[in-house]
């Protein structure tokens, strides 16, 4: 099965919306808070920090995800399992419009 133009350039578009989303997100994640010069003050500094990485991982790697689907349009790759070479069934790619493998090389 081969993507229209007309699916791929409805991606396209998912995709960039999403990845300005998700650098929003990144980018208002503080990576270096600071609270004060306490030893209190100091140890809700890291207890922050410690949240902050553990919030900021996640999205950086759906941003990869993201950016590599548009690489592969870009490419004209998109749809196109990145494994097997098979095609990525369309039902996937609307549910998860990054997704670079197809359900089987996925599991």
């Amino acid at each position: 099965m081969t993507l229209n133009n007309e699916f791929i350039l409805a991606q396209k578009a998912k995709l960039e919306t999403e990845k300005e989303r998700l650098l929003k997100e990144i980018d208002s994640i503080d990576d270096y808070p600071e609270l004060g010069s306490s030893d209190e003050d100091n140890s809700q500094e890291v207890d922050t920090l410690t949240g902050n990485v553990a919030m900021e991982q996640p999205l950086k790697s759906e941003l990869t995800q993201v950016t590599n689907a548009l690489k592969a349009i870009e490419a004209g790759k998109y749809g196109i399992c990145s494994r097997c070479g098979q095609d990525i069934d369309q039902d996937r790619l609307i549910a998860y419009p990054g997704a670079t493998q197809c359900q089987k090389c996925a599991r």
